[in-house]
């Protein structure tokens, strides 16, 4: 090889290795590149001594560690998931509020308070406005906080489909790449930045869904890619995928195209983020706002039904459209419907004679059968119009009728000859109906009288349904006619001057819930609430209307507070459909259950983060460009330029004066 050979070869080399730095310097900042470096190789030639001649570019490669990408491949999808479930979850705990100043909390507490303090006050009329404002704004705060978890469930599944296109196009993308990498590799053409868009697309792709990329390392170009278990990119060819909400679940689901397999529980990835979040996270925030708003409307529901207003007993009154199906048939109706008995109190308003009627209820009952059966009732009018059951008097003047548990005292099954009766007073506060038997005991055999408040040793002794002692009250000696005694569980009992009969027994019926049934309530007769789920919760019209409606009483006064007591109560009752805890204690599971998520999220996020910088900052090192190593090899290329240059330029002189001698 001749000297103008190797000094071309030089200046090749150095023009070729100017020209990559230019092209390093250039992509500096651009996202994905890999810095180039040329491997060049000494030209021999053959012959004595091994001759040198001259150099040659063997090839220009990227400067890449294999196992870094590949760990920085598999890192995007965790980071990606964490990070979408993190930035969502913030947002619903905003939503939900604070846990002791603000939010749901806040109005929960506040119509409990509410509630409480009127029933301090049952009279006073600010304070029933006050209750009823309260109920709303509940209720208000109720369709706020489940309407946005719902609009977030809507936003989670649109988003996802968005990003699946994304992802799709980034598919196509890296499948065409591909394509490319192995036809110029296959012709000895560099594919480096086909590869670099290649592989930046992968990451790209990583931060959205699962992949697993094979052939990294392939000196034929082509990788294989996977999303979640399946090939999506085989050579050139691409499969694609979509995010779809099944029908029958209601689920977000992933499938390869044309498939309709959706896989549910899918890991990884922004996608993968957005289907945890659709699928379980939210649905389960969800239900817990459902559950204990459907509680609180419910328990307020059962007690509100029972009571009465500062307007008295009702002559006609509307629930809220129901189903018409029976109770077994229709889910609708909720476990808190079941077989049981409606007792309906009915007062002439003449003679103030009450009449206490049943209606059973079981699960071939439907709301038309129920309205049937009230009709049947002398005093009584009843229909279902517009799905809704509508009840009133037969003759409003007359027949004022309620649901008030009021104890009914029975002297007609068992013989009662004593000279007076029994006077019975006082509220039911047990949890179950019950019947209570009352019997006289004495000094005397059975059949004997014995004067009340004289005779020592004359008493009455109560016993439950089960037979079982529940107290024994002194009426003899010591006793002074018409003193109230407490026979428990709210229950009182007295006595005017006169005689009772040894033995002899009265009855009394107990009642916790005038309609065992749950019927009335579901079908919003005499309900302060309507709807099931915290975003159909709302209160009545009519008691926003008139807070003069709001059931605060148990007798037929309606001037005592023992209902909204019952109902202020329930801020303290542990809950059987709320996992027997009570309903702030609930929601402050909740909230708090959130706050952990979020927090074992942050630091799995912190954590992925740190690792991800980690690797980024390695990947940097090894395949980042450094503007002053590059500017330094620039210089060492410009002088080795020069210097073939030099070369040459002597070359070209020696041949001239070689020609100049010949």
């Amino acid at each position: 090889m001749s000297g103008f050979d190797i000094g071309l070869t030089g200046l090749e080399a150095a023009r070729r290795a100017i020209d990559l730095i230019g092209s390093n310097i250039a992509n500096a900042s651009t996202e994905g590149y890999h810095k180039q470096e040329m491997i060049t190789a000494p030209l021999h030639v053959g012959g004595k001594g091994g001759a040198a001649g001259g150099v040659k570019v063997v090839d220009t490669r990227r400067a890449i560690d294999t196992l870094i990408e590949r760990e920085y491949i598999l890192q995007q999808p965790l980071l990606g998931q964490s990070a979408q479930e993190l930035s969502t979850l913030k947002l619903l705990e905003n939503a939900m509020g604070d846990i002791d100043t603000q939010g749901l909390m806040l109005s929960i507490e506040g119509y409990f308070n509410a509630m409480r303090e009127l029933a301090a006050q049952p009279n006073s009329p600010a304070l029933r406005y006050q209750a009823v404002w309260a109920a709303d704004g509940l209720s208000d705060q109720f369709r706020h906080v489940g309407t946005f978890v719902a609009d977030l469930e809507n936003a989670v599944a649109i988003e996802a489909k968005g990003l699946m296109r994304e992802a799709n196009a980034l598919i196509e993308e890296i499948a065409r790449l591909n394509g490319q990498a192995r036809e110029l590799i296959a012709q000895n053409k560099g594919a480096n930045a086909i590869r670099d868009m290649r592989d930046q697309a992968i990451a790209e792709l990583g931060e959205l869904v699962d992949i697993q990329v094979t052939g990294l390392s392939d000196p034929g170009g082509a990788i294989g890619l996977s999303v979640w278990g399946t090939p999506v990119v085989v050579g050139s060819n691409a499969m694609l995928l979509d995010a779809e909400l099944i029908g029958s679940t209601g689920d977000l689901g992933i499938s390869a195209r044309g498939a309709s397999f959706y896989q549910t529980e899918v890991r990884g990835g922004r996608i993968g983020g957005l289907l945890a979040l659709r699928n379980e996270l939210l649905p389960n925030v969800s239900d817990s706002l459902d559950a204990l708003a459907q509680e609180i409307v419910t328990r307020t529901n059962q007690y509100h039904v029972q009571g009465l207003g500062e307007a008295g007993s009702f002559t006609d009154i509307t629930g809220r459209p129901a189903s018409t199906e029976a109770l077994s048939a229709w889910d609708g109706w909720g476990t808190d419907v079941t077989a049981g008995t409606i007792n309906l109190r009915v007062t002439n308003k003449i003679t103030d004679a009450v009449t206490l009627h049943q209606i059973a209820v079981d699960g071939t009952s439907t709301l038309v059968s129920v309205a049937a059966d009230l009709d049947a009732l002398a005093e009584i009018n009843a229909e279902v119009a517009d799905y809704a059951l509508h009840i009133e008097s037969a003759n409003a003047t007359q027949y004022g009728f309620d649901f008030l548990p009021v104890p009914v005292l029975d002297t007609t099954t068992n013989p009662w000859t004593a000279s007076v009766q029994p006077e019975l007073g006082g509220t039911y506060t047990g949890d179950t109906n019950e019947i209570y038997t009352f019997t006289v005991l004495g000094p005397g055999a059975p059949g004997s009288s014995a004067e009340i408040g004289v005779d020592q040793g004359l008493s009455v002794e109560v016993r439950n349904g089960a037979n079982e002692l529940v107290r024994t009250v002194t009426v003899g000696l010591g006793y002074a006619a018409g003193d109230t005694l407490d026979v428990g569980r709210g229950l009182k009992l007295a006595f005017q001057d006169g005689s009772l009969t040894i033995g002899e027994k009265f009855e009394v019926s107990a009642t916790a819930l005038s309609d065992t049934s749950g019927i009335l309530a579901a079908a919003g007769v005499n309900t302060l609430f309507f709807g099931t789920t915290a975003t159909t919760i709302g209160v009545r019209t009519e008691i926003l209307d008139d807070p003069r409606l709001l059931a605060t009483s148990l007798s037929v006064t309606g001037d005592d507070n023992a209902n909204v007591t019952r109902i202020a109560d329930l801020v303290d009752t542990s809950l059987q459909q709320l996992g027997y805890v009570t309903p702030t204690d609930y929601f402050r599971q909740l909230i708090t259950g959130l706050g952990q998520d979020i927090t074992f999220r942050q630091l799995r996020y912190d954590s992925l983060e740190s690792a991800m910088a980690q690797l980024e900052s390695e990947r940097e090192r090894i395949s980042g460009v450094d503007i002053n190593e590059e500017a330094a090899k620039m210089v060492m290329y410009e002088k080795m330029f020069q210097g073939m240059a030099k070369f040459l330029s002597i070359q070209n002189e020696l041949l001239n004066s070689l020609m100049d001698l010949l």
